[in-house]
């Protein structure tokens, strides 16, 4: 038999296969399919129909019409510029004629009941909108007419679906606009149309009858065979294959400007580039080199500038495909384009040459299986939804070859231009568009939601993405992981954005300034305890007399003395005394258990612990000497200077955080950096001798030392708070009653001040308040400006590890935060922040990656942990030999204007009112207990703060 015959029995068999019902279709189908014949080989009867139910592709847009009747999202425009002697009578027929020959351009929608049908209308005139336009600009008012035209919604129900309008700027020179609703037709379709709609003007304009073939089928024939085919195998082996493609798809964490608002409002924009010449022909060549397409390469390059920028190695992109590949469906207007859900696992070890055939495979996979409708995918698998995003992929990419353009044939008395219209509507958050023109010119459009993201962000991604073309076309051998975005530019600008390289002064470790104001100022007050006050000389004087007791009990320098005592002035004079040995101290709550603080003194190894007198929970102990710190017999101890020097690398002090496995670790930190950190905080705190400071935190949270020393190193007064938790009304009295200039909380904590000063009068004379140890929202920002009135306002950052607050933000009070918290600032004093991917790569301005502190401020370790120091602090690869970076665990990204922006945890901890919290650690101790089986412990938002919540179960219980 021959093809001819064979097509035309195929066909016969395709026409009785579409009059039989339901029932009987599935019968025919099982017969033929017995026969070897199955229905993707039967080509798509011509049934002449005026009624059929929707594609499913269709549904989808019915779906979100109905939803939102006044959007222009789904609305398809082209607009064109002809200069010339137009012939209205000629321009008519042609649309009428485009209107005749094909029905999806007639056709409307209906619901009735459950079920939505799409009803072709009987052929009428097309409606030709003509405005004429005088004036100033005509160009100007035209372009705006022509956005407006292609923004105006459709009613689907009503029609007409297709609006022409021409904008007539002279006698011989209009902008011809056709709007289209997507559910009628595509990309694809409007080139069939343009095409055709010259053809047909042509003949008309010289008198002629138009010799086009009539299509094979209309839209309304393929909407019925889809559904036939759907029913008939139900995707067969292509839902077997996405279903196992697409199983649990990550959500793509793109790095947006703006919080993601409940429902999209669908305003977009678009950034347009052309690559220069020489790196499109090195595409091409690296596309022949792997034996694929610059499709697959170019698809390969935005997959990888998506994986820099979210740091995720799962990435799904939308691909739309043409779904044209049977030959009946290619002259057709309509709906055909499908969106393809292209996945790849991304691995930074491994070759861009070997990425690039991984992008190869997969797609060559899924064009294989490029039937299965997106709508039926989505009914199948089910994925989450959310009204903010869409399913499954929230980013597209799409590539075009263009053909040469110019004027169509027998047009000449016509010069045509194409205008490019801007992007005002978007359908997914981000989306590339690529097109390779006729003369091999590559062109890109990065299209993008304006509610996500600021114009700068999308212009350093598409600069980013250059760069990454580049590494593609010169290094295709060397591993993903290698390739780096920055430029020499951005490189330097890091550079301006991290702390400067010096202090501008020598090292003077912080209990020598406590001498050297007992000398100049002795008189001065340097401690305020209720109404009891210190002088410097005093702190002086009993420090030294300390120093000599516990040099009399074998302390010496290096050595780790532990001190548990209640808030007053004699535990402030055990910090400095300790120091003045040449030893180093460890802060210890005396409210916490006995047991907890004696693993705590015999894991540090300490020598002497230090105690209240009235203090009997710590008795002497196997190897440590037990202390009173203001034992009456102090008085006679020699209160001269001990003499004893320190060196920027001995220990200053060892504070004790959470830990992962249930026991705490002791982070050490060193004179040096220490001293630098104080004196740099001086001068951000703006503290000098007249300052006075309010001490409120607890001694076993770092800030309090940080606090303790800068008001020492500058001559300021420190204001103690007792052992007491003070209610907001006291401590706001306090401020008052102490003239207390600087005042630094935990952030709920200076929330509930806030609260409490809005209704209750004035606020205190503080001109600095500081805050830190948890993210502080925009709405107790503003609160506090409001309520407190103060002159400026800090926010704090830093890990233990990092030596208190290694990053700071520092405003006055008319400062106004853009985000939902404030940001954690910029890296003070000898010090540098870097934003890096798993690859230790630097992150670009605006993506999120781990925050990594280096530079002069950091620890010298976890205390008797080297295994655990050499996993946290890292070689620096930007620093000098022996350099360190801290990993804090923390994720951020830096904001074009050079300022640090808190994103979340990369681990298991929390910070609950400045503490960091290993939830581990809370888990191992609830799993300690007897009964309990299983804990989980999470911290949640309750009230002004986080709190913690544990879980637990056993068959205790």
């Amino acid at each position: 038999m021959s093809d001819t015959a064979a097509h035309k029995q195929l066909r016969d068999i395709s026409h009785r296969l579409m009059r039989l019902d339901a029932i009987k279709q599935k019968t025919f189908l099982t017969q033929l399919a017995a026969r070897g014949v199955n229905l993707e080989m039967l080509p798509i009867a011509r049934q002449e129909r005026t009624q059929a139910p929707l594609s499913f592709a269709q549904s989808r847009l019915w779906f979100l019409w109905r939803m939102d009747p006044d959007s222009s999202a789904y609305n398809i425009s082209a607009t064109v510029r002809i200069r010339g002697d137009l012939q209205m009578r000629a321009l008519q027929q042609a649309f009428d004629t485009l209107a005749i020959r094909h029905s999806a351009l007639r056709t409307i929608f209906r619901q009735e009941g459950s079920e939505a049908e799409q009803i072709v209308l009987d052929p009428r005139p097309v409606a030709l909108r003509q405005v004429m336009i005088d004036g100033n600009d005509r160009e100007g008012q035209a372009r705006l007419l022509a956005r407006q035209e292609a923004l105006m919604p459709f009613d689907l129900e009503a029609g007409p679906l297709m609006r022409v309008a021409l904008l007539a700027l002279g006698e011989d020179d209009h902008f011809l606009v056709v709007t289209l609703h997507h559910i009628v037709a595509d990309g694809w379709s409007m080139g069939v149309l343009v095409d055709e709609f010259w053809k047909l003007y042509a003949a008309f304009a010289c008198g002629e009858t138009p010799t086009l073939a009539q299509p094979d089928i209309e839209y309304v024939d393929y909407a019925e065979w889809q559904r036939l085919w759907m029913s008939a195998v139900d995707g067969g082996r292509q839902v077997e294959y996405w279903t196992g493609r697409l199983q649990d798809p990550a959500v793509l964490q793109l790095p947006i400007d703006h919080a993601r608002p409940a429902v999209p409002d669908l305003a977009g924009s678009a950034l347009r580039l052309a690559l220069d010449p020489e790196l499109a022909d090195g595409l091409r060549a690296l596309a022949r080199r792997h034996r694929t397409t610059l499709f697959v390469v170019l698809l390969a390059s935005f997959k990888l500038l998506l994986y820099r920028y979210t740091g995720q190695s799962d990435i799904c992109v939308g691909v739309p495909v043409a779904n044209r590949h049977r030959d009946e469906t290619r002259g057709v207007i309509g709906l055909f384009v499908n969106t393809q859900v292209l996945r790849t696992e991304i691995d930074g070890c491994a070759t861009i040459a070997d990425f690039i055939g991984s992008v190869h495979s997969a797609t060559i996979e899924a064009q294989e299986n490029q039937d299965l409708p997106f709508e039926r995918l989505l009914e199948i698998l089910q994925p989450k939804r959310s009204l903010s995003q869409n399913p499954l992929v929230q980013v597209l990419y799409n590539h075009q070859r263009r053909r040469a353009s110019g004027n169509p044939p027998s047009l000449t008395n016509l010069q045509i231009e194409k205008i490019d219209a801007e992007a005002e509507t978007v359908k997914f958050d981000f989306a590339l568009d690529s097109e390779e023109g006729p003369s091999g010119e590559i062109r890109a459009i990065f299209t993008y939601a304006t509610t996500l993201f600021e114009t700068a962000t999308i212009e350093r991604l598409a600069l980013h993405w250059v760069t990454i073309l580049r590494s593609m076309v010169e290094k295709d051998a060397q591993p993903i992981a290698g390739m780096d975005l920055l430029s020499e530019e951005e490189w330097a600008r890091l550079r301006r954005w991290n702390g400067s390289a010096d202090t501008g002064s020598s090292f003077e470790p912080v209990h020598r300034t406590v001498t050297k104001f007992a000398r100049e100022t002795p008189d001065a007050p340097s401690l305020i305890f209720g109404d009891e006050i210190i002088t410097y000389a005093e702190l002086d004087r009993r420090a030294n007399q300390l120093a000599h007791r516990l040099i009399s009990l074998g302390v010496r320098p290096s050595d780790l003395v532990g001190i548990s005592a209640r808030r007053s002035p004699s535990l402030v004079i055990a910090f400095v005394a300790v120091l003045k040995t040449g030893a180093a101290y460890l802060p210890l709550d005396p409210e916490h258990p006995a047991k907890r603080q004696v693993d705590t003194l015999r894991d540090a190894g300490a020598r002497v612990v230090l105690i209240d007198t009235e203090d009997a929970t710590l008795t002497p102990l196997a190897g440590i000497e037990v202390a009173a710190l203001d034992s009456s017999d102090l008085e006679a101890e020699y209160d001269g200077d001990v003499g004893i020097k320190v060196a920027p690398a001995s220990l200053a002090y060892v504070i004790y955080t959470s830990g992962s496995t249930g026991v705490p670790k002791g982070v050490a930190v060193e004179h040096g950096p220490f001293a630098m950190h104080c004196e740099v905080t001086a001068g951000l705190y703006d503290m000098d001798r007249n300052s006075r400071e309010l001490h409120f935190l607890s001694f076993t949270f770092d800030g309090a030392h940080e606090r303790l020393w800068t008001a020492l190193t500058c001559g300021a007064a420190l204001v103690m708070r007792d052992g007491d938790l003070w209610s907001a009304e006291q401590t706001l009295d306090v401020l008052r009653e102490k003239r207390v200039t600087n005042a630094g909380f935990p952030t709920a904590y200076v929330q509930q001040l806030a609260d409490f000063a809005a209704w209750h009068g004035d606020p205190p004379p503080v001109e600095l308040y500081s805050f830190g140890g948890e993210a502080m929202p925009k709405e107790g920002f503003d609160k506090i400006k409001r309520a407190l009135k103060p002159r400026t306002l800090i926010n704090g950052y830093g890990p233990t590890e990092t030596v208190v607050t290694p990053l700071v933000w520092k405003v006055d009070a008319s400062a106004e935060i853009d985000g939902s918290y404030a940001p954690i600032g910029r890296p003070v004093g000898r010090r540098s922040a870097y934003i890096l991917d798993r690859e230790l790569n630097v992150a670009p301005v605006g993506v999120a990656g781990e925050l990594y502190i280096g530079g002069a401020g950091l620890a010298r370790g976890y205390w008797r942990r080297g295994k655990l120091t050499a996993e946290r602090f890292i070689p620096d690869p930007f620093g000098l030999p022996g350099a360190r970076l801290y990993r804090t665990g923390d994720v951020a990204r830096w904001r074009a204007d050079g300022v640090i922006e808190y994103v979340g945890r990369s681990d298991h901890q929390v910070k609950i009112r400045g503490f960091r919290i290993e939830l581990g650690e809370i888990e191992a101790r609830l799993l300690a207990q007897a009964g309990v089986r299983a804990a989980v412990v999470v911290a949640r938002e309750a009230g002004a703060g986080r709190q913690l919540v544990g879980y637990v179960s056993g068959e205790a219980l």
